[in-house]
């Protein structure tokens, strides 16, 4: 065989390891920039969850704040009521399951 096509042969081996060389650095740097967003993904899903947590704190607190308004109005109201007076069972039994619920949210909230 002539030098020629020896040296052909060559030179094709080292393009071809040139090649497979800069197709591993491009799957590097595709990683690479894979991961960068992927965090980036993760910390823009990190402020919505931020954002979203904080949304729902407020409200709970409006809630909570509503509820013990309520909770005022009904005992001043019941306090009205004239010595002596026998509340309805029903009305006593819904007001003694909403001083109950109240305590609970009132724990809760210390935690």
């Amino acid at each position: 065989m002539d030098d020629n096509f020896w040296d052909d042969i060559k030179r094709r081996d080292e393009r071809r390891l040139e090649l497979e060389r800069e197709v591993e650095e491009l799957r590097q740097r595709l990683q690479q920039t894979m991961d960068i967003a992927r965090i980036h993904d993760q910390a823009m899903i990190d402020e919505a969850v931020a954002a979203a947590t904080a949304q729902i704190r407020s409200d709970s607190a409006l809630v909570v704040h509503a509820l013990n308004c309520a909770m005022q109005l009904i005992d001043g109201l019941i306090s009205w009521v004239p010595h002596g007076q026998v509340l309805p069972p029903t009305l006593t039994g819904l007001h003694e399951r909403f001083v109950l619920a109240m305590e609970t949210i009132s724990r809760r909230e210390g935690k």
